[in-house]
């Protein structure tokens, strides 16, 4: 199957490191800076919802991190027609920059709506699981970041195990979304 990110939910506390950790790699924003999104987005290149379940007086809460899911069927990647977003070497769905024109169809096939539109720069960004540091031999910054290990990257033959009893967010059938997510609650 290639690599996987496993989000161990029960480890989540909502940090937001992760997120801090990736705005900074991806538009150079100080982790200082708690929360201050990309300015020409007004968000960052994942997200983390804040979840309540339970019944009263016994709520309980956790915390969903959604990086792109790096679907081995991309929406995205089938309606791009000049073929900028690629599944690379590592599996993960990858934007050519060089190549992207900017028209946007990825932008509206994401289910997971975790690509976005850059009016200050005319371009499109997404997460890319840190490709460029995974070829330098280093790992994902939301992984490194993460100073309760609820983030891990690897490969399935490493994590399968673990991410084979785990959750997926499938919105679409046959998306095959490589982010799975361990201790998810249900309902």
């Amino acid at each position: 199957m290639g690599n996987v990110f496993l989000m161990d939910v029960d480890k989540c506390n909502g940090c937001y490191d992760c997120l801090m950790a990736c705005n900074e790699k991806y538009f150079g924003e100080s982790l200082s800076e708690f929360n201050m999104a990309h300015p020409s987005l007004g968000q960052f290149l994942m997200k983390i919802e804040e979840h309540l379940y339970g019944e009263p007086p016994r709520i309980k809460q956790f915390f969903l991190v959604k990086p792109c899911m790096h679907c081995t069927n991309a929406p995205c990647a089938q309606c791009c027609p000049v073929d900028a977003i690629k599944i690379n070497e590592f599996g993960l769905v990858e934007l050519l920059e060089d190549k992207c024109i900017s028209c946007r169809l990825c932008v509206y096939a994401c289910p997971y709506d975790l690509i976005f539109y850059d009016r200050e720069q005319v371009s499109v960004v997404k997460c890319s699981g840190c490709s460029d540091l995974l070829r330098q031999g280093k790992e994902p910054a939301c992984v490194s970041a993460c100073e309760r290990k609820a983030i891990t990257f690897g490969d399935w033959s490493e994590l399968g195990k673990i991410a084979e009893n785990a959750d997926q967010i499938i919105p679409e059938p046959d998306m095959k979304p490589l982010v799975f997510y361990r201790n998810l609650p249900k309902s």
